[in-house]
C-alpha cells in the first residue's frame, strides 16, 4: 500500500484526477482518516457530495466539523501565500454559509468547493510525507499546524 501511496505523488496530474486517487487511497469508508492528507480530502469530498447530491439539505454538525478541519489545517503559510490563505478562509466561510442557509437563498458555493478542493491537492503535493494522528484523538483535537506530529 505504501508504494501505491508514494506513486500518487510521483507525477502531477490534473487536480481532479489526483483528488480522486487520494480519496481512493487515503479516505476511509466512514469516520476520520488516519492521515491529515486523507482527512482534508475526505472533508472536501464530503462537502462536495453534500452540495452536489443533496443540495445542502442534510447539512449537520459533521459538515461543520469538516469546515473546521479545513480551516484549521489547509490555511498553511508554509504552502500558500498570505493572500491565498485569506482566500481559502473566505471560500470556506462561503461554503459554510451555503450549507447552513445559503442554499435556501439560491447560493450553493460550487465554485468555492472547486477552489478549496484544488488547494487540498496542492497542500497534499507540498506535504507528501503522510501525517498521522493518534487513534484515540480527532483531527480537531490538534492545534492548527503546530500540533502536527
Amino acid at each position: 500500500m505504501l508504494s501505491r501511496i508514494k506513486s500518487l505523488f510521483q507525477r502531477e496530474k490534473p487536480w481532479q484526477k489526483e483528488i480522486q486517487e487520494l480519496w481512493k487511497e487515503l479516505a476511509p469508508i466512514s469516520g476520520e482518516a488516519k492521515t491529515l492528507q486523507g482527512e482534508l480530502v475526505r472533508c472536501i469530498q464530503n462537502l462536495a457530495d453534500e452540495a452536489h447530491r443533496n443540495g445542502w439539505l442534510n447539512w449537520d454538525s459533521a459538515n461543520e466539523d469538516e469546515i473546521q478541519v479545513l480551516k484549521r489545517f489547509l490555511d498553511d503559510a508554509r504552502v500558500f501565500s498570505a493572500e491565498q490563505c485569506r482566500s481559502i478562509q473566505a471560500k470556506l466561510d462561503k461554503i459554510q454559509y451555503a450549507g447552513s442557509k445559503g442554499a435556501y437563498e439560491g447560493f450553493f458555493g460550487y465554485e468555492e468547493i472547486k477552489y478549496v478542493a484544488e488547494r487540498v491537492v496542492l497542500w497534499c503535493r507540498a506535504n507528501r510525507k503522510l501525517i498521522y494522528k493518534s487513534p484515540e484523538e480527532t483531527w480537531l483535537d490538534y492545534p492548527p499546524k503546530t500540533g502536527l506530529k
